[in-house]
Order: structure tokens, then sequence, then C-alpha cells
């Protein structure tokens, strides 16, 4: 095993990074500023679709999916963070099922906090509701009964809308249509709505509603060139019967991690966001040395 991990060249993973938020949201990644979370175990699991679940003088908590590769699957755990090293302090698994998870997206409501995250392999939305008191996610409820991935709720004049996709994880075709379903109450049973077709993949959730002058935003992630190549962003125009959208702007991946960047959520004056790249092999790795080593070699004997 040692001499595989010695001798494998690259292997991809997410990583989770944040940083202080800029006004204009379709501009507001600033690679050179983003503090990248120190997850101690990426060789085994990995991190993404971070939520941005409270935010302290020195700590931060987030809630993500925590990718473990020995399982095949994701399940969801709230991670507390250093805010100025970005080092993990502590991890808490908040769910755990025979099924992937994902996409812990939440709302607070009435002094609790419901989370319902993407468990499509599970066949239908469920809404939980955070136990402080145990740091788990309990009494579940199915609200829409479908296999939906990366919804996103967002309440108008006191009626809730949920935004989602069915995808199939292999040529995202599916990815095109966005489905709307309305519920008077956030864990009742949702009845579609609408069905927004596009002639692009990427309809598919990144985060959380933006709220900007009285205007609604919706991250998406583009899955054109491959899943969740980059993010893209829709004012949600509402007419009290049916939503249009506009395309608005998009954030394209970091040169660091240049394979993707799919998630985008703010809190309290904080952007969270994932990106995809390469964890280099101690093999891998020495190759790279050793070429830095050669080209500054080079430089010192050329005339």
């Amino acid at each position: 095993m040692k001499l595989i991990q010695y001798l494998r060249v690259t292997k991809r993973f997410y990583i989770i990074g944040y940083l202080p938020y800029r006004d204009n949201f379709q501009s507001a990644v600033d690679f050179a500023k983003v503090q990248w979370v120190k997850f101690p175990s990426y060789k085994k699991n990995w991190v993404a679709d971070p939520f941005l679940f409270s935010i302290f003088d020195n700590t931060i908590e987030i809630l993500v999916e925590e990718m473990c590769e020995d399982e095949g699957k994701g399940r969801l755990s709230k991670l507390c963070i250093d805010k100025k090293s970005g080092k993990l302090l502590d991890k808490k698994v908040i769910l755990d099922l025979p099924s992937h998870l994902s996409f812990p997206i939440f709302l607070k409501e009435n002094g609790k906090t419901y989370v319902y995250p993407e468990n499509s392999g599970g066949g239908a939305l469920r809404i939980y509701e955070y136990d402080y008191s145990t740091d788990k996610l309990v009494n579940p409820q199915v609200i829409i009964d479908e296999p939906l991935v990366d919804t996103i709720i967002h309440k108008i004049d006191g009626t809730y809308y949920a935004f989602g996709v069915v995808d199939d994880g292999v040529s995202h075709e599916s990815t095109k249509i966005l489905k709307v379903y309305s519920s008077k109450a956030l864990t009742g049973k949702y009845t579609q709505i609408q069905t927004i077709k596009d002639d692009k993949k990427w309809e598919r959730g990144a985060g959380r509603i933006i709220e900007r002058n009285g205007r609604i935003y919706r991250p998406a992630q583009s899955c054109e060139i491959r899943y969740g190549y980059h993010l893209v962003f829709f004012e949600m125009v509402f007419d009290g019967k049916e939503f249009k959208e506009k395309y608005v702007g998009k954030i394209m991946p970091g040169k660091e991690y240049p394979l993707s960047i799919h998630t985008y959520n703010e809190l309290d004056g904080y952007v969270i966001i994932d990106s995809l790249g390469y964890f280099y092999g101690r093999f891998s790795q020495f190759l790279i040395n050793t070429k830095s080593i050669i080209q500054k070699c080079l430089k010192l004997i050329r005339p």
C-alpha cells in the first residue's frame, strides 16, 4: 500500500476555502486571498459543498460533505476552523446513511435550524432538524418525493419555493431542466409549479439564494465541459406566478485548483467556496521538485 501511495502520480480531490466578502458577488472570489482549509486526511477523505454555519471572533463553523473514499460515499460533517489559519480544530459527523449525502444546505426558522441535504440515492428530498445538544440531524421528513440534487429553498411572501434538478451523474443532460416547487410550510409537502428549460447544462444548484437590493440571485454550477466546472449566477425574476432566469455572471476556477469551482455561499461578511484540484503522490512530488531545482540551476548557468 505504501508503495502504491509513493508511485501514485496524482489524485483528484476537493478543497474548501473562505475569504472576506466583496460587495459584487460576481467578482467576489480573489483566489490570492482565499484561506484554504487544512483538512488533515486528503489522502483518504476530502470535503466539499461547504455552507457557512456560524462565525465567531476566532472560529468558523462549516457544514460540509465529507467524502469517504474507502466507503465510496459522502456523509455530512460540521467542521470548526481557526478563522486566522484555516486549521481544522474539530470535526463532528452530523449524518451518515447507507447512501451518499452531500450539499448540507440549511434554513433557520422559529428558533430551529433545518437541514435538507442532497440524498438522491435515498429516492427523495428530506428535511431534518439540527439538534444542537448532540450535533446530529434528527426527525427526517420527506418534502419532495423525487431524487433531486442540490435543491435550494427560498421564502417569498409567505410561500416557500424549491429549485432542484435531477442529474443522471453521467451525461448531466438533465441539468438543463430546473424544476420549481412551492409549499406554504417549510416542512410541508411541495408541489411542482413550473419547469425552466435551458439549452445549457447549468441549472444544478451551487449554494443558497443571494439577496441584493430587493432582488434574488441563484448560484448554479455549469456542467457543460464537465461536472461542476464553474459557477454561474442567475437573477430569479418572479411575477407572482412564475420565475424567469436572467444570467448575470460567472466565476471560473483558479490556477491552484483548476478543475472545478462548484459551490458558493455567504454569511456575515465571508464567502466560502470549494475547488477541485490534484493531490500529488510522493513520486510525483519528487518529480515536480526535481524539475524546479533543474530550472533554477539552468537559470544560474545561462549567460
